[in-house]
């Protein structure tokens, strides 16, 4: 079923983000686009999958066409969330996030992209998809290092290990031999960011 509604993002705004490339805060523009919703749906804090819909890929190009129409004519950050994981097959096809990546590269303004997923979708293969993108940054939801506590009380339904797995993945389709010590540096980057 094809609405007004499925052509509309689940919200989208502008504030400021740190741009750590070169260590200054700039303008960022989050989307959360509204897709099929997260398979997981049990994160006790989370309730973005309740915004999911009946929605086609052309809706998702939709919704972030209409984002970008009202972002500014200066460098961006675009941070883009979905009601569940963006490298979720299930809810954005590959055709779909090749289709961005070409949006975001044509944009040209856009510094940094940074998109949402669940580690178990992280994959080179998914990766490769938004290829030629600048400064690509995937922000998996670890919440806290803890696995006792992500599980019993989080119940996000993945352990450090998988996290570790999936930052060791994306580093790896940077060209970059990942040791222990660079995955834990890309993990205590996740902690520090989620402490607010």
């Amino acid at each position: 079923m094809n609405t007004s509604k499925n052509k509309t993002p689940v919200a989208s705004w502008f504030d400021y983000d740190y741009f750590e490339e070169e260590r200054k805060a700039i303008k960022a523009l989050t989307v959360i686009l509204r897709t099929a919703g997260c398979q997981w749906r049990k994160c006790t804090m989370c309730g973005f999958w309740q915004e999911s819909a009946d929605v086609t890929q052309a809706d998702i190009l939709d919704q972030l066409e209409r984002s970008l129409r009202n972002s500014p004519e200066e460098d961006i950050i675009l941070k883009i969330f979905t009601s569940g994981s963006f490298l979720d097959e299930r809810e954005i096809s590959s055709e779909t996030r090749k289709e961005i990546a070409e949006r975001v590269r044509k944009v040209g303004r856009i510094r940094k992209f940074i998109v949402e997923t669940r580690p178990e979708f992280v994959s080179a293969e998914r990766i490769e998809d938004l290829k030629g993108v600048e400064n690509l940054e995937l922000a998996i939801g670890l919440e806290t290092a803890d696995d006792f506590i992500r599980s019993k009380y989080i119940k996000k339904g993945f352990s450090f290990d998988d996290y570790r797995k999936a930052a060791e993945i994306r580093w790896r389709c940077d060209g970059k031999n990942v040791s222990s010590a660079q995955t834990a540096v890309c993990i205590r980057k996740e902690c520090n960011r989620r402490r607010y």
